[in-house]
């Protein structure tokens, strides 16, 4: 909730609420989020194509980690549309990547599945 950066550090301070319908086992907490001296490599966009998913991230990704498609677990399930708040996962599977490869920007990674 309404993050602020400590002018005297330099790093981002957070507070965080859990309130009902959220599977957090603690009910908040306060948060520090404190700069280091490596990327953060962080995901920061998600798109479906013809070939599979498209993941952006913050940074450049690691060339070999990338192609190890030891590195991926993709779930996919259904849930139940109703009137009542909440479903069961339906129809489960977890899915298995055939091949990964890093984009042109080294930024995007192309994961395929079948």
């Amino acid at each position: 909730m309404r993050g602020r950066f400590n002018p005297g550090d330099g790093q981002l301070y957070l507070c965080g609420l859990s309130a009902w319908g959220s599977t957090q086992p603690q009910l908040g907490g306060l948060y520090r989020i404190r700069k280091v001296d490596q990327p953060m490599v962080i995901p920061v966009g998600i798109k479906a194509t013809t070939q599979g998913i498209e993941l952006n991230f913050t940074d450049e990704l690691d060339a070999k980690s990338v192609a190890d498609t030891a590195h991926y677990t993709v779930k996919t399930w259904d849930l139940l549309r109703s009137r009542k708040y909440g479903s069961k996962h339906y129809n489960e599977q977890t899915l298995t990547v055939t091949k990964a490869k890093l984009g042109k920007d080294k930024k995007i990674d192309q994961t395929a599945h079948p």
